[in-house]
């Protein structure tokens, strides 16, 4: 079994500073125009990225092509354009439905919604499992206290069986009887010996004291799965310095395994123009390090056919290693927060080696063509078993949440 959300040995994490390490045939720019750069490597698009990453233009695109809009590098920084090379890939192959019913949809009296379908590997690993795959889920934006359940199968496309509730942080917050308890994000944790659930919660607060934002990822840790213990030294928080946090949401923490290294996406600000950021973890997945450089929005290259305008919601994104490089699979959101009408999408495409840039437009695989499908995306999560990519969607139509799923040989 290849989990692909278990720990390996890892490099240390990239410091938020401009360049990467120089390797050889790269082109270092140093105190450059941005425009002047895009121009010289002869990719507007991916020396925008580059600059972007590099925190030192912020960029945009105007009409159908528009220009590049940049200024000139901090004083004596330096930026290293490797990254520009086609480093990224994606798998040959289709992205299939693997039913044209739902996988899992609400439990009337037991669970009001179904958010975050998060599915973990369990068996080998937890003591007399239930089944041999967990889905987690929750609330969705409850005005309470949210909460997390659980439901079990032998088989990543079930079916599945519901548990009922297994967790409701009503502690570590500020706000009592408002928590949020919600969008768990499970892994195998070997340093523990047990399974590690990051979730997000409204004015949290922990053993270190009030969190910075208005919603934080935080963590518990099981043995069985079932009952959690919430880790109180544990918060994703957002450096003050960074003004692009702007409220300083941190949740919908989304972590995958690339390059023998944990890495996560995660919202870092919220509100109509989310930012987001990339975090990343050496063995120890309670210590993660935040490079909360703007991860950009990628509008002209999220057009799909049917000309709406979309951008990667990268706190709904990951990527994962296929045979010619990293690949990106992420929810195409045409809204702001709010009650603008979803029109999401499922795009894919190849991704830079440091999981920031995407190489390519990306390409749809996923647009609501059946009957209890619709636009209105909620969630999209990954689970790699047995050399297959699952991706697991939620979507809401006709005010019920249903579970659907694309399998992808890699």
């Amino acid at each position: 079994m290849t989990d692909g959300l278990r720990a390996g040995p890892q490099s240390k994490a990239p410091s938020a500073g401009v360049s990467t390490p120089a390797e050889a045939g790269a082109l270092d720019v140093s105190n450059a125009d941005a425009q002047a750069v895009a121009e010289q490597v002869g990719l507007e698009a991916a020396a925008a990225a580059a600059l972007e990453s590099a925190g030192a233009v912020e960029w945009m695109r105007e009409g159908g092509g528009g220009r590049l809009r940049g200024q000139r590098l901090p004083s004596g920084k330096t930026l290293n354009l490797r990254g520009l090379q086609p480093q990224g890939g994606t798998a040959p192959g289709p992205f299939t439905r693997v039913a044209t019913t739902p996988l899992f949809s609400e439990v009337p009296g037991v669970y009001p919604s179904v958010y975050w379908w998060w599915v973990v590997r369990v068996d080998g690993l937890l003591a007399q499992p239930r089944g041999r795959y967990y889905a987690y889920y929750s609330t969705d934006h409850d005005s309470g206290n949210g909460g997390i359940a659980m439901a079990y199968a032998n088989s990543p496309t079930g079916p599945w069986t519901s548990h009922g509730q297994v967790f409701v942080d009503t502690v570590r917050t500020r706000s009592p009887g408002k928590g949020q308890t919600e969008t768990p994000s499970v892994v195998w944790d070997p340093l523990i010996g047990g399974l590690r659930m990051f979730y997000q919660q409204i004015s949290a607060v922990t053993g270190g004291g009030p969190a910075v934002g208005v919603q934080t990822t935080l963590a518990a840790t099981s043995r069985d799965g079932i009952a959690w213990a919430v880790d109180d030294s544990f918060k994703i928080d957002p450096n003050n310095a960074w003004v692009q946090a702007g409220n300083g949401h941190t949740g919908y923490f989304m972590p995958f395994v690339v390059n023998r290294r944990w890495v996560a996406y995660s919202l870092y600000g919220s509100g109509d123009y989310p930012h987001f950021a990339i975090h990343y973890a050496d063995r120890h997945l309670g210590d993660w390090a935040t490079d909360p450089r703007y991860l950009g929005h990628w509008t002209p290259w999220c057009r799909m056919a049917d000309g709406v305008p979309r951008y990667v919601s990268w706190n709904h994104a990951f990527a994962v290693e296929t045979p010619s490089g990293l690949m990106l699979v992420a929810l195409l959101a045409n809204y702001s927060s709010g009650s603008t009408p979803k029109n999401a999408r499922l795009g894919v495409a190849p991704l830079s080696l440091d999981a920031r840039v995407p190489l390519q437009p990306l390409r749809q695989v996923w647009a609501p063509e059946l009957a209890w499908e619709s636009g209105d995306l909620r969630s999209v999560t990954p689970l790699v078993d047995d050399g297959v990519l699952y991706v697991y969607y939620v979507v809401k139509a006709a005010g019920h949440y249903n579970v659907g799923c694309l399998s992808h040989e890699l």
